[in-house]
């Protein structure tokens, strides 16, 4: 079972950092971010990369997580062996981006924008 099938996880590993770190004066006992988390688009389906993300961000925000940073604009992470740099064909990299080789916005950058620019995309009281 993948990681991302198993949003509990997360949650019992953020639980688990946060016992072992002092509070904070600003973040009180939830005093732990998420750091690079992601899913490389060339690896997994629509369906997997789309569930991963949003389970990871539903649970860092349910959890309190402070920040919850995304791995990583554009990848560098070539896919395959012998690939020639500059890189400008997508299915050349693994996937990890929220804009792609030939300029184009991933699926990623799209569900983050639309985040950033509701409502809800502020954290709850």
């Amino acid at each position: 079972m993948k990681a991302y099938e198993q949003p509990g996880l997360l949650r019992e590993a953020l639980d688990y950092i946060a016992r072992l770190t002092p509070d904070h004066p600003d973040f009180g006992d939830k005093n732990v971010y998420l750091g690079e988390f992601g899913i490389p688009e060339n690896e997994f389906t629509s369906e997997q990369v789309q569930l991963s993300i949003r389970r990871t961000v539903e649970t860092a925000r349910q959890w309190g997580c402070p920040w919850a940073v995304y791995w990583q604009l554009y990848c560098n992470e070539i896919g395959k062996p012998g690939v020639k740099v500059p890189v400008r064909r997508n299915g050349d990299m693994r996937g990890f981006w929220l804009i792609r080789p030939d300029g184009t916005k991933s699926w990623a950058w799209r569900y983050f924008r639309g985040l950033m620019q509701s409502r809800t995309a502020a954290p709850s009281d």
